[in-house]
């Protein structure tokens, strides 16, 4: 692909990866379908997320060292099941190593092909931009 992005093993060990897949899919409501989740914005901490995040179920989020699924995570408050009546669209970036990247200032893992890339398609169009870490 050519992108790279910033990730690493925990908080705050950010370095390039380079991007080696980004998928995407359409997920349409149909029986067995995963539901997306919801992440409210400051659902995790002050600013973490800094805007809501839609993401898929499984997808794992670091929280106090230990990446959890977000299905895990659901309050029904701050985090919560979004039963939609429409399509929607996913996107998967896979990195070299499997690593956390910031999603909206929240630490969620890359993608790691469990057998399921089949289920999407590849998203060469999508370009991913690294931000550097904000410093005070």
């Amino acid at each position: 692909m050519g992108d790279v992005i910033l990730g690493g093993a925990g908080d705050d060990d950010l370095m390039p990866h380079p991007v080696v897949w980004v998928g995407r899919r359409i997920v349409r409501p149909t029986p067995g379908a995963p539901v997306p989740v919801r992440i409210l914005r400051d659902a995790f901490a002050d600013g973490v997320p800094s805007a809501d995040l839609v993401v898929l179920p499984d997808l794992g989020f670091h929280l106090n060292g230990v990446l959890i699924p977000v299905r895990m995570l659901v309050n029904h408050r701050s985090i919560v099941l979004e039963e939609r009546t429409a399509e929607f669209e996913v996107f998967h970036v896979e990195t070299a190593r499997h690593v956390l990247i910031s999603a909206n200032g929240a630490r969620s893992e890359t993608y790691r092909d469990c057998g399921e890339r089949s289920l999407f398609r590849p998203a060469p169009h999508l370009h991913l931009v690294p931000k550097p870490p904000v410093t005070m």
